[in-house]
């Protein structure tokens, strides 16, 4: 059930109304644990959206946003971020999914005066 400032949105009761679950392995269900209708996953984003007021992304946002967080913050496991994925190949999950961030940007600059050796001038100022 999706809580918005105007109400909400969703099946109207808890679990109590949806009965057993029902265990699919599906990412996103419904209260029963059966696949959730993808016109009211899109519906439900949207809400999110508006009532955090941003810009609506679509469902594929998440998964986009999940994986590139996920390997900013975890490098180190990016394999299997890959595999949780889907993905056989590190390269897929890398090439569509690495975003590299401002704050890693700024770490990566080099000084180049760090990276050459200057040798100061003896007995003062070189003209």
């Amino acid at each position: 059930m999706l809580e918005v400032s105007g109400g909400t949105l969703g099946p109207a009761a808890g679990p109590e109304r949806a009965g057993k679950w029902v265990e699919t392995g599906h990412v996103f269900t419904g209260l029963s644990g059966v696949r959730l209708n993808l016109e009211n996953l899109k519906r439900y984003l949207d809400a999110y959206c508006d009532e955090a007021q941003i810009r609506r992304i679509p469902v594929h946002g998440l998964r986009h946003t999940l994986a590139s967080l996920a390997l900013a913050r975890n490098r180190d496991q990016a394999d299997a971020i890959s595999k949780n994925l889907g993905h056989s190949k590190l390269s897929t999950t890398l090439y569509i999914y690495r975003t590299v961030h401002s704050e890693e940007r700024r770490q990566a600059a080099v000084n180049l005066s760090d990276l050459l050796p200057i040798e100061k001038p003896v007995g003062g100022d070189a003209a």
